[in-house]
């Protein structure tokens, strides 16, 4: 399900095998197949020299989290990255990182997320 009151859905494949779903500027996800466990994400994340994540939802397969640089006067980013397995394989599922999200928008990200499934 991917929600369609906002705009119209972009969707195109990068160049490193994802697809993204764009609409706007208030959705964005990227779908990669073979993707990272969740526990290499948040290892990625706590190796961050830049940001500050303050983890919301952390689950064995959802993280759910606030991204800001500390004392920079930036409004925190809200972002999400899941797993999830479609025909046997293992998904990756994450808010697109060069977009900044509201705690809402990602909420309905991971609603619409949660609704894949391969044809």
């Amino acid at each position: 399900f991917i929600p369609n009151n906002n705009g119209k859905p972009e969707i195109k494949a990068t160049e490193w095998g994802s697809i993204e779903i764009r609409i706007a500027d208030n959705f964005g996800l990227e779908i990669v197949p073979s993707g990272i466990s969740v526990e290499e994400r948040k290892t990625e994340l706590n190796n961050d020299i830049v940001y500050t994540y303050n983890f919301i939802e952390d689950s064995p397969l959802l993280i759910t989290y606030e991204q800001s640089i500390p004392d920079s006067g930036v409004e925190p980013e809200h972002h999400f990255f899941m797993n999830t397995e479609i025909a046997g394989e293992l998904i990756e599922i994450r808010s697109i990182g060069d977009m900044g999200f509201k705690k809402l928008q990602v909420e309905k990200m991971i609603k619409a997320s949660n609704t894949l499934k391969a044809k």
